[in-house]
């Protein structure tokens, strides 16, 4: 396992399966389903990452704003978008539920804290929460790829 900061700014680490090959589970309500970059310079990034993982990139069309589907093969692997300003670039991992509002309220319970309230986009609803340790993550309720 290591960590690195891409050339934009966004840390992340990569992880050499062994015993533990890491998500054996994903794209179902509890469990991992997209990663998402924002990042100041799209170029720099899908660059690196390209050359890193061999990953490509397409435009999301009908996106308000500019946002690119991160792809490994034929599977969307995540987003690229740009940072809200004084955002700094970071990768924000989404967790699948059947509820965003109440999951959002159950992360509240928990002692979370929502950090807005949930979003609707075309393919479901979202929302952002800071856990008590202060790592911030997002919830989905929407479609989710097989």
């Amino acid at each position: 396992m290591a960590v690195i900061q891409d050339p934009t700014g966004a840390f992340f680490m990569v992880w050499e399966p062994r015993q533990n090959i890491g998500a054996g589970l994903v794209n179902v309500p509890g469990a991992m389903c997209w990663n998402e970059l924002a990042t100041p310079d799209f170029e720099a990034a899908q660059a690196f990452y390209a050359g890193l993982f061999g990953w490509s990139f397409e435009p999301f069309e009908g996106s308000e704003m500019p946002y690119f589907a991160i792809k490994n093969g034929d599977a969307n692997n995540g987003g690229m978008r740009a940072p809200q300003p004084g955002e700094p670039p970071h990768w924000l991992v989404y967790f699948a539920t059947e509820d965003t509002d109440g999951s959002l309220a159950k992360a509240q319970e928990q002692g979370g804290s929502p950090l807005g309230p949930a979003i609707d986009l075309p393919m479901g609803r979202i929302g952002v929460v800071r856990d008590p340790q202060g790592a911030v993550f997002a919830l989905y309720a929407g479609d989710l790829e097989p």
